[in-house]
C-alpha cells in the first residue's frame, strides 16, 4: 500500500511540474529591445512624417497625450522591419508619443514639436 502511495505522490509530482518546466523554457530571451534614433522630433503642421522603428518586436501600442496637436499610427514595414512610427502634425506645439512594446511591456517616450507651416520667399 505504501509503494502505490509513493508511486501516486511522484505520478502526481511529475504532472504538477511538467508545465513550470515548459513554461519556463519559454522565455523572455527572443524579445528585441524597443529603440529610436532619437527621443525628439519635429514635424510641420499639415505634413506626415514616418519614423522608422529602429528595433522593437513588432507589436505596439501608440499613445497621444494630445491628439489635437499630433496623430500618432504604426505602420508595418516586413517581416524583418519593426517597422514605422507614422505622425501627422495638426496643430503647432509640443507633445508627447508614447510607444509600448506589447511582447516585452518596454515602454519608449516620444516629445514631438508640431511647428506651423513655413511660407515660401518669393
Amino acid at each position: 500500500m505504501k509503494k502505490v502511495y509513493t508511486v501516486i505522490a511522484i505520478s502526481f509530482l511529475a504532472v504538477c511540474l511538467i508545465p513550470v518546466i515548459f513554461l519556463s523554457a519559454c522565455s523572455n530571451k527572443d524579445e528585441i529591445p524597443l529603440s529610436f534614433s532619437a527621443l525628439a522630433y519635429s514635424i510641420e503642421a499639415g505634413q506626415n512624417k514616418e519614423i522608422e522603428i529602429n528595433s522593437g518586436n513588432g507589436n505596439y501600442s501608440i499613445y497621444t497625450l494630445d491628439e489635437s496637436t499630433v496623430l500618432a499610427g504604426y505602420s508595418k514595414m516586413g517581416k524583418k522591419s519593426a517597422g514605422k512610427l507614422i505622425l501627422t502634425g495638426l496643430s503647432e506645439g509640443e507633445t508627447s508619443v508614447r510607444v509600448v512594446d506589447n511582447i516585452s511591456n518596454e515602454e519608449i517616450e516620444l516629445t514631438v514639436i508640431v511647428t506651423g507651416p513655413y511660407s515660401s520667399l518669393e
